[in-house]
C-alpha cells in the first residue's frame, strides 16, 4: 500500500461502514501497531505465518457474528 498504512486504511473502511468485520494478517506484532488497530475496532489480528486451520476458525467465527 503505497499511500496509506495499515491504520489508515481501517479508519477509512470504517468511514465508509463502521459496522464492517476487519481481520487484518500481518507480521508486525509490535504494539505501536497492534493497540491502534484494537483501539478502532478490528475484529481478530493474526500474526504471520498463519496457521490455516485457526485461520479458518477465526473467518468463519466472524462471519456468524451479527
Amino acid at each position: 500500500m503505497p499511500n496509506v498504512n495499515g491504520i489508515e486504511l481501517v479508519e477509512s473502511i470504517y468511514k465508509k461502514n463502521k459496522n464492517q468485520k476487519i481481520i487484518i494478517l500481518s507480521a508486525y506484532d509490535e504494539s505501536k501497531y497492534l493497540v491502534p488497530l484494537l483501539n478502532i475496532g478490528i475484529s481478530q489480528f493474526i500474526k504471520k505465518p498463519i496457521i490455516i486451520d485457526s485461520f479458518l476458525e477465526t473467518i468463519f467465527g466472524i462471519s456468524k457474528e451479527t
